[in-house]
This record gives C-alpha cells, sequence and structure tokens, in this order.
C-alpha cells in the first residue's frame, strides 16, 4: 500500500502525523509525508532514518505567524487573526494544489486532517484514489459538547445547539476558503465546484473511516457519532533515541525542585518582552522555577534570574515529566503531551481550537483556562500557579489521565484501524 499523508499547519499539528507516517512505515507501507517546505530539516530528521520520503509545500507557517502584521492581528482577536490567514492559505492554494498533485500521483490513498484535507480531497478526487479524514480536533457534529468555535458561555446542556455549534464551527474555517479551492480545482485539476457545505468531518458513505488523534480522556468518544468515526488517543511523535539534553539544562533541573515549563508553541508576539515579564513575575510571585520554552512564541530570555532557565523547544516527552505543571496556549499537541506527563496545566489561548481545549481541561479539573491573553496578569498567573500545586486532586486526576493515555496508545490504534480499511 503506498500511502501519502498531507498536512498543513504549525509544527504541533504536524508532529502527530509524522508519528502515524513512521507506525505505518513499520507496518509495511510505503509511506511519503507531504507538509510546509518550512519543515523540510524536521521531517527529514524524523523520517528519513525510516526510509520516509517527504515533499515539501509551497509557503512557510513560521515566517507568516512570525511577521509583525500578524503578531498585531493576534492582538486584535480570532477575528482579525482568522481573516489574515485565510489570505495566506488563499494566495499558496493554486502552487500547493499542484505541488501536491505530483507528490501524490503515485499513492493508492491520501490521509490528513482539515489543513490537508484543503488540497488533498481534491487531489484525491482527480487520482481517483480515497482521502482519509484524519483531524486532531473534534469536527464531526454531536449533541454531547459544543464545536471548537462555540463561545465557553453557551449552555452546555442543549443538544440542537450544541450541534448547530459543530456546523457553524465547520463553516466558518470552510466557507472562508472555499471560493479559492474552487479556483484551484478549476485551474490545476480541472474539476467542478466541491459541495458547497464541504465534507469536514462527514462521511460521503455510510461507515467511511474517520479518525481523531486525541484522548478520550479529554473528549470521550459521543455515543451519537456514526460508525465509522473514531476518538483513537494521541498521536505522539518521541525524540530520537540518539537525542542528548544540554548539559545546562540537565544541571539546571538537577539544583532544585522541578520547575514551572511555560511556552507559548508557534502562537507569535509582537511586544514579546511584556509576556516575559509577566510570567516572570508570576513565577517569582508563587515561589516556583521555570523553564522558559521560547520556539516561535518569541520570547525574549536575556539577563534571566538563576531561578529561571530559557532554551529552545525541547521534546515534550523528556522535558514534561521533569516539571511540575505546564503554561501554554492551548494548542492541541501542547495539551496531549502535558496530559501524557501527568501536569497540570494552565492555558493561556491565542486563537482558534485553544479556547476549545482550554475549556475542556477546566471542566475535566485537569487545568486552569485564564481566558484571553491580552487580559491576563502576572496576579492571575501567580495564583493559578499556586492552586495547582497546592491542591492534590490536580495532581491526582493527571495522573490518572496519563495512565488513559498510556493505555489508549493512539498512534497505533490508528494503525491498526487503517490496516484494516484497505
Amino acid at each position: 500500500m503506498r500511502t501519502a499523508l498531507i498536512c498543513n499547519d504549525t509544527r504541533g499539528g504536524i508532529q502527530p502525523y509524522l508519528a502515524l507516517a513512521i507506525e505505518l512505515k513499520s507496518r509495511g507501507d510505503h509511506v511519503k509525508v507531504i507538509a510546509p517546505e518550512g519543515y523540510t530539516r524536521l521531517a527529514e530528521e524524523v523520517l528519513q532514518p525510516h526510509g520516509i520520503s517527504f515533499c515539501g509545500l509551497p509557503g512557510d507557517v513560521e515566517a507568516v505567524l512570525r511577521n509583525p502584521e500578524v503578531a498585531q492581528q493576534m492582538e486584535k482577536g480570532f477575528w482579525a487573526t482568522h481573516r489574515l490567514m485565510i489570505q495566506h492559505a488563499t494566495s499558496a492554494m493554486c502552487d500547493s494544489m499542484r505541488t501536491g498533485l505530483a507528490a501524490a500521483e503515485q499513492s493508492d490513498r491520501l490521509i490528513g486532517g482539515f489543513g490537508g484535507m484543503l488540497v488533498g480531497e481534491s487531489i484525491a478526487e482527480k487520482l481517483k484514489i480515497p482521502f482519509i479524514q484524519a483531524h486532531l480536533q473534534p469536527l464531526t457534529m454531536t449533541g454531547e459538547y459544543p464545536g471548537l468555535l462555540a463561545p465557553t458561555w453557551l449552555p452546555r446542556s442543549m443538544r440542537l445547539l450544541n450541534r448547530w455549534t459543530h456546523a457553524a464551527s465547520r463553516q466558518i474555517f470552510w466557507q472562508a476558503m472555499r471560493p479559492a479551492l474552487n479556483t484551484a480545482r478549476k485551474t490545476i485539476l480541472d474539476l467542478a465546484p466541491i459541495r458547497f457545505w464541504g465534507n469536514v468531518g462527514r462521511q460521503k458513505s455510510p461507515g467511511e473511516l474517520l479518525l481523531y488523534g486525541y484522548s478520550a480522556a479529554l473528549v470521550p468518544q459521543p455515543t451519537d457519532w456514526p460508525q465509522g468515526a473514531h476518538v483513537t488517543g494521541y498521536w505522539f511523535l518521541d525524540r530520537r533515541a540518539d537525542w542528548q539534553p544540554p548539559v545546562e539544562l540537565v544541571r539546571f533541573l538537577e539544583a532544585g525542585p522541578p520547575p514551572v515549563a511555560i511556552g507559548f508553541g508557534s502562537m507569535s508576539s509582537r511586544d514579546a518582552g511584556v509576556m516575559t515579564r509577566l510570567v516572570l513575575e508570576a513565577v517569582q510571585w508563587a515561589g516556583q522555577r521555570v523553564v522558559l520554552l521560547s520556539g516561535w512564541g518569541g520570547l525574549p530570555v536575556t539577563s534571566l534570574p538563576e531561578w529561571a532557565y530559557a532554551l529552545d523547544s525541547r521534546p515534550h516527552d523528556w522535558l514534561f515529566p521533569r516539571c511540575s505543571l505546564a503554561v501554554h496556549h492551548g494548542g492541541a499537541g501542547t495539551t496531549g503531551a502535558a496530559l501524557r506527563a501527568g501536569l497540570p496545566s494552565i492555558v493561556i489561548p491565542f486563537g482558534a481550537d485553544q479556547y476549545f481545549w482550554a475549556a475542556r481541561l477546566q471542566e475535566k479539573q485537569l487545568g486552569i483556562s485564564l481566558g484571553s491573553r491580552t487580559t491576563v496578569t502576572s496576579h492571575q498567573l501567580a495564583q493559578a500557579m499556586q492552586l495547582l500545586l497546592n491542591n492534590p486532586d490536580y495532581q491526582h486526576r493527571t495522573q490518572a489521565c496519563a495512565e488513559f493515555i498510556e493505555q489508549e496508545n493512539g498512534v497505533q490504534r490508528a494503525a491498526d484501524l487503517l490496516m484494516n480499511s484497505r
């Protein structure tokens, strides 16, 4: 079986598909990964040892998120950020379609989530091969909980309202992309316009396989989902066997109690200095030590006190078990990594699905959501740290969640379903 996985996202939204590619390769599939060219180095480091090929899609997600204009728009809220990111995706649509088509030509099937589905579903249609949806966020309609973009103040007990919020959340993303997608379908693929409402999170035929790569411990599989839709558990990409941590980091960790880990993944900030001062003040007030994960978050880390250590992003599966709690943006990947390590979370969402994950963590009493990053204060953050660290119930719940996630073995479960669907 020749399988291509197509993904177009930030690093946290790409790593799960790399893990799935490696698992499928280990079971005998000939596998190719199609992802933004800005991740070529990451993909080659991870995939080459397994004999998995990589094709880069045009565009650099990292560069877009670091653009001062994007950071400025992100500070204005979800809708401003949404419009800007749609503009970027639209401008790259035709080039992505052309590149993806060439990369997938010899494949027997295509697999991808929403970002990859934008071009991948049409490419699969052109090549007359199946496209299998494999998402990192819940997109299939249900009455049991609200949709990704539903306001947190909406009542959760109204099943019809919950179902409507799922439909609305999907269409907010889908309708913005549909015109550019149809242009690319016509000019690159010579295909008719796609279905008006799209197929995101929907089965085109009864029982069609539809995968969700997150844990049922956080969002259980709804009883009203159709047959063929599965919550498998997270698809974790573990560090390479030969990876070694920096000596200075090991020394810092061994010099005192487990620190708080703070980082905001791929999210940018126009004034990262303000965020750095805020988190350092909060850590000091809470009487904790801290590891600052700069990554793409842009946190400037000069002249740090002895109780703080700064580094670029390191493997979560190594670092998080050595920490006391995690402060992050609520991305699906970071949320899963913290739960896997048994860490309570404090979430400061930036946008998109991050408010959804923050709400689920708070609902399950696995963490605290502090709302928008534009309103959070260092005092609020310090209080949240003290609450989580001084309340053993949070520790017990997150440890139980970690054990559940370990038993799920999400990437193997997803691969089992994919192998059986041939």
